[in-house]
């Protein structure tokens, strides 16, 4: 127990003494929700159709999808088990990268809005997640996948 206490307190110090060496990087843009979002003028189901493939090739699964919005999941990088360890599971939580896409009509072109998060379900089937939508290069990732996106299909 105290072996665990000091290595928690020895990761804390770890993470902000690197953290702090870092500047933040900056959004590419601002949006009016927040999170990575553009406007296409095409029609929804070719936008679908290239996320999905996009998704696919970035090693998601499709979990859902309706008229309005998809949903996919995948297993997390290496790089990625012990920071949603630490952040929404344990060792014991099976975590995973869960991506978002919202569509709405906007006149003659869809919205298309972007989300993701980390999951862990935990032993007992308890679900915890922590949006990543704060995450400046994850947005500016998004956001460019997306401005790509339009470009291609208009």
């Amino acid at each position: 127990m105290v072996f665990r206490k000091l290595t928690l307190a020895l990761t804390l110090i770890a993470i902000s003494f690197f953290s702090g060496c870092v500047t933040p990087e900056e959004r590419m843009q601002q949006t009016s929700s927040g999170r990575p979002e553009v406007l296409i003028k095409a029609p929804q189901s070719s936008i679908v159709a290239a996320l999905v493939n996009k998704a696919i090739d970035n090693g998601y699964t499709i979990v859902a999808q309706t008229d309005y919005s998809l949903q996919f999941r995948r297993p997390l990088a290496q790089q990625e088990v012990m920071a949603a360890s630490f952040i929404v599971g344990n060792a014991y939580s099976n975590n995973s990268r869960w991506l978002n896409y919202s569509f709405t009509k906007s006149g003659k072109a869809v919205r298309v809005v972007a989300s993701s998060e980390l999951q862990a379900e935990m032993v007992g089937g308890q679900i915890n997640r922590k949006s990543l939508d704060a995450n400046n290069a994850l947005f500016n990732a998004h956001q460019r996948l997306l401005n790509d996106l339009k470009i291609q299909l208009e």
